[in-house]
C-alpha cells in the first residue's frame, strides 16, 4: 500500500470539479473505458465540485487529489476500508477534519484497489486556504504508510531503487498522457530506457563509461557533475538526467546494486509511531495558530458573508447577530461527512417537505468511524427526515441563487444542515462506537 498525490501539469486552475469529474468518469487518463465503474465510498461529489465557487479568483490550486493504492494481491474488508479512511483523515486533516470537505471514490478498473480522494483546499469556517499536504509532509506520509502496511500484514514498500531516474511529478503524470507540453520529455524517457538496458547487459559499468558511451554515439554533453549528466538538444531545452545511474561513485553499478539488496533494515514500529505522533501534533499546532486563534475584532468568514449579504439587501443586523459576528468561536461543520447526492432537487420537490428545526446539533466527538457507504440502511425518524429536508431545500436554493453573496451564505447554511443530518445518523447508527486504531 502506498499514498500517491496527483498534480495537474496543465496550465490554469487546479479545480475540485476537474478532479471529481475525472474520478467519476467512465474513462481513465488514457481515454480507455473503465471495465469497472467508480464507486463513491464517502462524501458528496456535487458539494465537492460546488465548493470551487467559494475560492478566491487568485487561488490557482483549489483542491488536492490522490489515492491510497494497493498491490494486486492486497485486499481489505469493507470495515477495514472505512477504518483506513477514518485514520487517514485523522492523520492528514487532523483538527481541521470538521472544517474541510473530502470525497472518497473507489477504483478497481486496473485490477487493484485504489481509494481516490479529493480535498477542497478551503477552511469552511474562515474561508482561508488550507493545504493538507504542505511542504515537509513526507515524513508523516511515509510513517503512516509503513504503520498501516505493518498493521494490515502487507509488505513494506522498499526504498527507492538506486538506479531509479529522477522525474518530477509533472513529468511522470505527463508520460501517462498521449499529449503534453514537455518538448523533450519523450526523448528523455527513451534515452533513459536505453541506458538501463546498457547497465543490465553490463555494457557500461559506471558513470565514466556511460559518459564515454554518450560521446561515442554522437550525443553532445552540455554539462556533467557528480549528480547528473546534461545532454544538449538543438532547438530545445537541454535534457538533464539525474538519479543513481547518472551519479558518480567509487563503486561499479553492479557493486552498488549488490550493496542495495543486502542493506535491509528491520521494521521499527516504535520509531514510526513516534514520527507520526510528532508530525500530527506539529500540524495541529500550526492549524491552531492559523485557523482557530480567537479574534474578537474580526468576524468569521461565514458571518462576514452573512452581514455583507444583509447590508446589500438593506437589512440591519440584530444585536444577537452582531454578537455572533464579533465574538463566536464556532463549532466546525462536518462538511466532509454527507452522503452522495446525484443531483440537486428542484424547489418543487423540497417544498413538499417541512423543515424540522428541532434536529440535534452536530456532535464534536470524532471518535467514531463514519460508515457512509451505499449499504448503510436508512433510519426513518423525524430528526433525520427533518435534517434531510433542510439539506434538500438549501441545495435547491443554492442552485437558484441570483448573487454570489447569497450563494456563499447558503453554502455555509448547507454545511450546518449537513452536520445536523450526520449527527442524527451518528446517533442512530454509530452510538458508542470507538476508534480501534490509536497512536
Amino acid at each position: 500500500m502506498i499514498i500517491k498525490l496527483f498534480r495537474d501539469y496543465k496550465a490554469g486552475r487546479s479545480s475540485a470539479k476537474g478532479a471529481v469529474n475525472y474520478c467519476l468518469s467512465d474513462f481513465d487518463s488514457r481515454r480507455n473505458r473503465r471495465e469497472v465503474k467508480p464507486v463513491v465510498v464517502k462524501g458528496d461529489p456535487y458539494r465537492t465540485r460546488s465548493l470551487d465557487s467559494l475560492c478566491p479568483e487568485k487561488w490557482t490550486s483549489l483542491s488536492t487529489s490522490g489515492a491510497i493504492a494497493f498491490r494486486d494481491k492486497e485486499e481489505i474488508t469493507q470495515e477495514k476500508k472505512l477504518e483506513l479512511i477514518d485514520q487517514f483523515e485523522r492523520t492528514f486533516l487532523g483538527n481541521m477534519r470538521d472544517r474541510t470537505n473530502i470525497l472518497w471514490i473507489e477504483h478497481r478498473d486496473k485490477g487493484n484497489l485504489e481509494l481516490h480522494f479529493v480535498i477542497n483546499k478551503i477552511d469552511l469556517v474562515t474561508g482561508k486556504y488550507f493545504n493538507p499536504f504542505p511542504p515537509g509532509h513526507i515524513p508523516k506520509k511515509d510513517a503512516f504508510v509503513k504503520l498501516k502496511n505493518d498493521e494490515l500484514g502487507f509488505e513494506q514498500v522498499e526504498q527507492k531503487n538506486p538506479f531509479k531516474t529522477f522525474f518530477t511529478d509533472d513529468e511522470r503524470k505527463a508520460l501517462l498522457s498521449s499529449s503534453h507540453n514537455f518538448k523533450s520529455l519523450d526523448k528523455k524517457a527513451q534515452i533513459d530506457k536505453v541506458v538501463k538496458n546498457l547497465i543490465v547487459s553490463k555494457k557500461v559499468k559506471n558513470q565514466d563509461e556511460l559518459i564515454k558511451w554518450f560521446k561515442d554515439n554522437g550525443f553532445k554533453l552540455s554539462r556533467t557533475t557528480e549528480k547528473s549528466i546534461s545532454i544538449e538538444i538543438d532547438g530545445g531545452r537541454n535534457i538533464r538526467l539525474k538519479g543513481g545511474m547518472y551519479e558518480s561513485s567509487n563503486l561499479s553499478y553492479q557493486e552498488i546494486f549488490k550493496e542495495f539488496k543486502e542493506k535491509k533494515e528491520p521494521f521499527d514500529k516504535n520509531k514510526y509511531l513516534s514520527i507520526l505522533a510528532t508530525e500530527i501534533d506539529k500540524s495541529n499546532k500550526d492549524n491552531e495558530k492559523r485557523f482557530f486563534k480567537a479574534n474578537t475584532e474580526k468576524a468569521t468568514f461565514q458571518n462576514r458573508s452573512q452581514a455583507k449579504n444583509q447590508e446589500g439587501q438593506g437589512v440591519r443586523a440584530t444585536p444577537q447577530q452582531k454578537i455572533a459576528q464579533n465574538g463566536s468561536n464556532q463549532v466546525a461543520p462536518k462538511a466532509d461527512q454527507v452522503e452522495h447526492q446525484a443531483q440537486p432537487p428542484t424547489p418543487s420537490d423540497t417544498a413538499k417537505k417541512p423543515v424540522n428545526q428541532g434536529s440535534s446539533s452536530p456532535s464534536t466527538d470524532n471518535s467514531h468511524t463514519d460508515k457512509g457507504d451505499s449499504s448503510t440502511p436508512t433510519i426513518s425518524t423525524g430528526g433525520i427526515d427533518g435534517a434531510m429536508a433542510e439539506v434538500q431545500q438549501l441545495t435547491a436554493k443554492i442552485a437558484n441563487a441570483k448573487t454570489l453573496q447569497e450563494k456563499i451564505r447558503l453554502e455555509f447554511e448547507l454545511a450546518k444542515a449537513m452536520a445536523k443530518l450526520q449527527a442524527e445518523k451518528d446517533k442512530q447508527l454509530n452510538q458508542g462506537a470507538k476508534t480501534k486504531w490509536k497512536i
